[in-house]
């Protein structure tokens, strides 16, 4: 699927090289790969196969305490389906969502399984 960052949405993928079918998300389990505690920076395009250049710093204040403090993609019956939380917290300014994340999807026809 790509690299992401918080608050980015993941499709569901396409079957292109196949017959062009489209999968539902529970047809979809994904898996999330913290990739960097660091955003990406410019030129960064949501889902790009290819590791991110990265901003120069964390935004965050103080010692890194968790990372990823929170990370997950919204499933289907949510508000945002597909979309990305990921946060690292600090002991100065607490949590801060930033960082990137390799999403990965694995994904069958006909399952309702995700």
């Amino acid at each position: 699927m790509g690299y992401f960052r918080n608050a980015d949405v993941v499709r569901t993928p396409t079957a292109t090289e196949t017959d062009g079918y489209v999968y539902t998300r529970p047809e979809c389990i994904y898996f999330l790969i913290h990739a960097s505690t660091v955003s990406p920076g410019g030129g960064f395009t949501p889902g790009q196969p290819l590791f991110p250049a990265a901003l120069a710093a964390n935004a965050g204040m103080g010692a890194l305490l968790a990372t990823p403090y929170r990370m997950f993609i919204e499933g289907s019956t949510g508000a945002n389906p597909g979309r990305i939380t990921l946060s690292n917290n600090y002991d100065v300014s607490g949590e801060v969502f930033e960082g990137t994340v390799a999403v990965y999807c694995l994904a069958q026809k006909g399952s309702t399984g995700g």
